[in-house]
């Protein structure tokens, strides 16, 4: 399944510092992907945006997954 090309499979959330992060996750719910920090909710989609570019078939391990810059 290719997890990161789904928008659904992107839990858009914030830290516990309130920090806007997403996790990619794969079909049966589990977190195979953490992103950075961002410094806002526009930085944190275009790091969704640069994901889905770069690994269209991410799908396993649980990377520490970076995209836009802040």
């Amino acid at each position: 399944m290719k997890n990161s090309a789904l928008d659904e499979r992107y839990e858009r959330k914030d830290s516990s510092n309130g920090k806007p992060m997403f996790n990619l996750n794969a079909s049966n719910g589990q977190v195979i992907g953490t992103s950075e920090l961002y410094s806002g909710e526009s930085a944190r989609d275009g790091g969704i945006a640069s994901v889905k570019g770069k690994w269209p078939n991410c799908n396993g391990g649980r990377p520490n997954i970076t995209g836009a810059t802040r």
